[in-house]
């Protein structure tokens, strides 16, 4: 109870608009606190919090150095405390991701590069029926990722996936890409959010095939996720007299 009152005064200050308040949380923090859309990326550690999105826009080239953050993003005196990433990390870890794999970058080998290609290309088949095929240059210095049917026809922008694609996709890649050479915890906080109960299962089912050697711990309103879980690995809270037991 301390600690959870402690995290709800941090969340009053930083929402005051005070420029030092900006200046002592890093993306870390952000994350954790829920500030941030982006999830909480640790060694050994996966956090995907419920206020999680994969913001739409195109990213700018500055960004892919300077991860995700333009000086212009924190205003010397804001009105208002909103520390929000200007562009989702998942965005810039696939334009870094095509640009290593084109061997315009040093930031991956080769190997591991096509590795990750491949794995986003197989989820976003699976969830979407397209695969992401190349950068559009725009006016504003930004890059759009591009995506083409796989059954043929023109091309069109990431954004242009449901808000369900979108965070499924992201969720499986980074949850794989940040656990495949070093299994960990993975906190997923109501995984089912913008999924249509279709992929409610599947999600889970997907989690262990991509990531088995990790430790999932879930908190989800969804009966199929829960269900999902053998039954000595599940908690259910419900309401007696006020209280939550479980």
């Amino acid at each position: 109870m301390e600690c959870t009152g402690a995290i709800e005064q941090l969340r009053d200050y930083l929402s005051t608009g005070s420029p030092r308040a900006g200046a002592i949380i890093g993306d870390e923090l952000r994350s954790l606190l829920g500030f941030s859309t982006d999830p909480l990326v640790l060694p050994g550690l996966v956090y995907f919090h419920s206020y999680r999105k994969v913001q739409e826009g195109s990213p700018e080239l500055g960004m892919i150095v300077e991860n995700g953050r333009l000086h212009r993003a924190f205003p010397r005196r804001p009105p208002r405390f909103r520390p929000e990433t200007i562009i989702s990390a998942f965005k810039l870890e696939i334009v870094r991701l095509m640009m290593s794999k084109a061997d315009l970058f040093e930031t991956l080998d080769d190997r591991q590069a096509t590795d990750e290609y491949e794995m986003l290309n197989n989820l976003l088949d699976e969830y979407a029926g397209v695969s992401l095929v190349k950068l559009k240059p725009l006016p504003d210095n930004s890059v759009e990722l591009r995506l083409e049917p796989k059954g043929g026809g023109l091309s069109y922008s990431f954004d242009g996936l449901s808000s369900g694609q979108k965070e499924i996709i992201s969720t499986l890649f980074l949850i794989w890409r940040h656990t495949k050479r070093m299994p960990g915890v993975v906190l997923i906080d109501e995984p089912e959010l913008h999924l249509n109960a279709e992929w409610h299962r599947t999600f889970m089912r997907r989690l262990l095939e991509i990531a088995p050697n990790s430790q999932f711990i879930v908190a989800t309103h969804s009966q199929d996720v829960f269900g999902f879980a053998p039954a000595d690995r599940r908690i259910l809270l419900e309401t007696s007299k006020g209280a939550l037991v479980s």
